[in-house]
């Protein structure tokens, strides 16, 4: 930020129902404030009677040990599932689980497994809730010995899908902006950021549908869409004729790229940009990538493979009309240098070094996000480095 204060997430075992300033611990009262912590109250679907519970459980019997010692310990009369559920997306919780975060990991990876492991928690309470009078074997054995619940484990969320979650909860992104999920992968073919583009016609820009509203005029329904890539917000019209074919995907949070004529604006002093095409990353993909990057290794079974990756080759779809006449969808080939092959190929890692492997032609993948993020789980979930990253990737010329 401009001011460099950062807004700290809000967290049960810190927060309260305001925001709270930060100073450094060596600071005195007349020092200037550091940092924020997100107050829980702000948290949407909570209320401040279930947010003075949690706080009073909390100063009287210390701090949360994990989700299931939370909901053995508060009222769920005031915290009720939903509220618990808000405070999960808005990162509330991510904090207790610091400890387990693995080596490149992030505090927030844990939201996902979390939310799935929440209804199993409050089971867990009342169980306990029911059997607090009845002296049972797991009394008599001590504490020490209790079966204690486990998480269940879910896969991580997409950065896309965890800033729609925090927008959901706290009606902002905290961690990051939209934009931040497409940005390393639109500077293939975007040159220049919203807060850098002049007049000219014929430019090619990109960012995330943040509002927009729906005029009709002489040429039919039209969209004036505000756009922000995190360095500059700006209103495009989509006329008609753009707007009508698209409608499907042109909604708020959604990543646009765009066509456009920029030129003065005698009215407001500033500039008028229309869009003379659109697409959305699928699109994009379709138009600029070379490829589908991927790494395997020899252990992996190819006819298990086949089966999982069949509902996301290009000849199962249903034609999407936004990608264009003719869009064959995009091959996939291994992350080995140099290799520019334009069939379906994989690098395939052995214990002496690397293989290249060759796939049918027909075998196509369709490139929209569900379908990269689909690929990326099953494909890690077979390397022999648990932690390796960036798995399926999108090349670009």
């Amino acid at each position: 930020m401009a001011n460099q204060i950062r807004v700290f997430s809000p967290d049960i075992n810190t927060g309260v129902y305001e925001f709270t300033p930060l100073r450094a611990p060596d600071a005195t009262l007349d020092s200037a404030i550091s940092h924020v912590r997100y107050g829980l109250g702000a948290v949407r679907g909570t209320g401040e009677a279930a947010i003075e519970s949690i706080v009073e459980e909390r100063e009287a019997n210390g701090p949360f040990k994990d989700l299931f010692d939370f909901c053995a310990r508060v009222d769920r009369r005031q915290v009720n599932r939903r509220a618990i559920e808000a405070l999960m997306r808005a990162g509330a919780f991510d904090s207790l689980y610091r400890d387990s975060v693995p080596k490149g990991g992030n505090l927030y990876d844990i939201r996902s497994t979390l939310l799935a492991s929440l209804a199993r928690a409050i089971e867990a309470a009342e169980q306990a809730e029911a059997s607090i009078h009845q002296v049972s074997l797991f009394e008599a054995a001590g504490e020490a010995d209790r079966h204690l619940p486990e998480l269940v484990r879910e896969p991580v969320w997409s950065e896309k899908k965890r800033l729609q979650e925090e927008k959901t909860s706290l009606g902002l992104c905290l961690t990051g902006h939209m934009f931040d999920a497409y940005r390393d992968e639109v500077a293939h073919f975007i040159r220049q950021p919203l807060s850098k583009v002049t007049e000219g016609k014929d430019q090619l820009i990109a960012g995330i549908i943040t509002s927009a509203r729906m005029l009709t005029g002489q040429r039919g329904r039209m969209m004036i869409a505000t756009v922000d890539d995190g360095s500059a917000a700006m209103e495009v019209t989509l006329y008609s004729e753009v707007y009508e074919p698209n409608r499907s995907w042109l909604k708020e949070d959604e990543l646009l790229i765009a066509k456009v004529n920029i030129t003065p604006d005698k009215f407001s002093g500033g500039v008028r940009v229309v869009s003379e095409a659109v697409m959305n990353i699928t699109g994009a993909r379709m138009r600029f990538a070379r490829n589908l990057h991927v790494n395997m290794h020899a252990g992996i079974d190819l006819k298990m493979l086949r089966s999982q990756i069949n509902p996301y080759l290009m000849s199962n779809r249903v034609r999407d009309p936004k990608l264009g006449p003719g869009a064959p969808g995009v091959p996939v080939v291994p992350s080995t240098d140099g290799v520019k092959g334009l069939s379906l190929t994989a690098a395939v890692t052995t214990s002496s070094g690397a293989c290249l492997m060759q796939f049918p032609e027909e075998l196509r993948i369709y490139p929209d996000d569900a379908c990269l993020y689909s690929l990326n789980q099953i494909l890690a979930s077979k390397q022999v480095s648990p932690t390796q990253s960036n798995v399926v990737q999108v090349q670009y010329l």
